[in-house]
């Protein structure tokens, strides 16, 4: 068994499931999706990944946390932080592994037959290492189940038709004072300079906005070529499938934005992202970056 605790929107949902699913394929046995914290924290949140072609061998629980393999446990992280082969002992005799990801990659260890068989997995996992080994099975995995929209077809075949430059413009959550001062890196002058960026890369390309704010885009950006928006109404699955049908991406930095660039097919693609990827925090440049992605200095 691959428990893995959600937390976060659909962007964080898909790199948990990712990892999850890159262990299924080497251990085997059944993927848990445990919505306890989600549904705890942020009841506002729903899964998201249930309107995904998912592994069939994935089962979703609520079931609150045991203690001892709750990473956010006062008393597990302590243990964690100052006696933590003491733990990993303890869970191990027990036939658990329990994992917390950071910011940045963290190699895995290679498993015994006994531990393989209960992984505990908590964090956000945001590093395509930990997949790396799966990436087409999840292109596959990782589409609607559902037909598109009738009032989207002609977008789509217009994005499948263009040299389409996906450009995210993230705002909504990102502008409270809560998380303004850790996530707010792309402003005007990012976009102005990442637009300018594509612009010079692929001459004759096509823009297409997906914003959770249309009318800030429109009334304070200005976009070196034709553009056209979706309208930010549809549901979450189906930006997934307009913007992955992209050729080329301007980002954000949001989960999500790097998800609908990685599920991209286009060979040639260009990606242009900001060169960190939170304001504060030791690991400002977290560890999502790719290795084709031109980056865009914020000052």
């Amino acid at each position: 068994m691959i428990e893995i605790n959600i937390v976060g929107q659909l962007g964080n949902q898909l790199f948990e499931y990712a990892c999850a699913r890159q262990l299924q394929e080497i251990y085997g046995g059944e993927i848990v999706l445990n919505t306890y914290e989600m549904k705890k924290n942020t009841p506002n949140f729903r899964l998201g990944l249930l309107d995904f072609n998912l592994n069939e061998n994935v089962r979703i629980v609520s079931d609150r946390p045991l203690k001892a393999v709750n990473a956010d446990n006062y008393s597990v992280k302590l243990m964690r932080k100052f006696f933590p082969n003491l733990y990993f002992n303890i869970m191990a005799s027990k036939g658990i592994f329990v994992w917390k990801s950071a910011r940045v990659y963290k190699e895995l260890p290679k498993l015994d037959d006994k531990i393989k068989r209960n992984i505990v997995l908590n964090g956000y996992w945001q590093s395509e290492k930990y997949f790396s080994g799966i990436s087409e099975k999840l292109k596959y995995e990782l589409t609607p189940k559902y037909p598109i929209k009738e009032e989207n077809k002609e977008l789509y075949e217009k994005i499948k038709s263009t040299e389409s430059v996906c450009v995210t413009i993230r705002r909504g959550d990102f502008m409270n004072e809560k998380n303004k001062g850790t996530f707010y890196i792309c402003d005007e002058n990012y976009f102005k300079e990442a637009l300018k960026k594509i612009k010079e890369l692929v001459p004759n390309c096509t823009f297409f906005g997906f914003s959770d704010d249309v009318e800030w885009v429109r009334e304070n950006l200005e976009f070196p070529g034709e553009v056209f928006f979706e309208s930010g109404k549809d549901p979450v699955w189906e930006k997934v499938r307009l913007m992955s049908a992209c050729k080329h991406f301007v980002l954000s930095n949001s989960s999500f934005s790097w998800w609908v660039q990685y599920l991209s097919d286009s060979e040639q693609k260009k990606v242009i992202a900001p060169d960190i990827w939170y304001k504060t925090g030791k690991h400002r440049h977290a560890d999502v970056y790719q290795d084709n992605w031109e980056l865009i200095h914020i000052g």
